[in-house]
């Protein structure tokens, strides 16, 4: 069997990392993601769905994007952006794929916390997600779940880097409060 060709690197859109910022550490000690996050990891399943569609076969582009469903609350921010109705905006994604998009964000958040400092973080994070259930697409040409499960961690990696930067910035330069 050849190997999986790499996945496309993302290049984050600013309103993605925008939005991550509802993530919270309460989601990492429960299996339960509020109603913001799912709007985010739908919004980000949009975005993994828009970067796949050119590099996968037809069977497999219907198996992660769907129609946008404005009763969906997962879609509330699609409805929002109306990206579904743009050439060149985001998908939305299927229920398959939005299942699994949360089911890893669960898992990475559970895990990220204990790799974060190890060599090779992004590789242990892309086993630990890849073996969750879902995407059981019979192509074997795309590599779909693989392509998924990369530029997922990608984005959610960037992002985690991103606010643990930031953290350490204003920790270092806090801001001073003026003298009255």
């Amino acid at each position: 069997m050849p190997a999986a060709p790499p996945p496309p690197t993302p290049q984050i859109p600013a309103a993605v990392v925008n939005l991550m910022s509802v993530f919270n550490a309460a989601t990492s000690e429960t299996d339960e993601l509020s109603i913001q996050e799912k709007n985010v990891i739908t919004y980000i399943g949009g975005y993994i769905c828009k970067k796949l569609k050119p590099i996968v076969c037809p069977g497999c582009q219907s198996a992660i994007s769907s129609h946008l469903d404005e009763d969906d609350p997962n879609h509330s921010f699609l409805v929002a952006k109306n990206y579904a109705s743009a050439k060149t905006g985001l998908l939305a994604p299927s229920s398959m794929l939005g299942e699994l998009l949360q089911d890893m964000e669960v898992e990475y958040n559970r895990v990220i916390d204990s790799y974060i400092s190890k060599p090779g973080v992004k590789t242990c994070l892309i086993k630990s997600l890849f073996n969750l259930a879902g995407l059981d697409v019979q192509c074997g040409v795309c590599h779909l779940k693989e392509s998924v499960t990369h530029l997922f961690v990608n984005i959610r990696l960037h992002h985690t880097i991103r606010q643990a930067n930031k953290k350490m910035k204003n920790e270092k330069n806090p801001v001073k409060t003026e003298k009255r």
